[in-house]
């Protein structure tokens, strides 16, 4: 869990003397740059996550 240690550290920086404003940038920059990450993470690896089931394929049968 670094990515999230990592932004709680950020996120105390922050804190410090923030007002609101500046605070909604930081989320937007940090969701942002994980977007990006995950966009360019090889594509085998996408899908692999927990929860991912992948559908059964219909036979044609009823």
């Amino acid at each position: 869990m670094g990515y999230i240690q990592d932004l709680e550290r950020d996120l105390r920086e922050k804190l410090d003397g923030m007002d609101q404003e500046e605070l909604i940038k930081f989320f937007k920059e940090k969701v942002l740059e994980s977007y990006r990450n995950g966009m360019n993470a090889p594509q085998a690896s996408k899908g692999k996550g927990r929860g991912f089931r992948p559908q059964a394929k219909s036979c044609g049968q009823a």
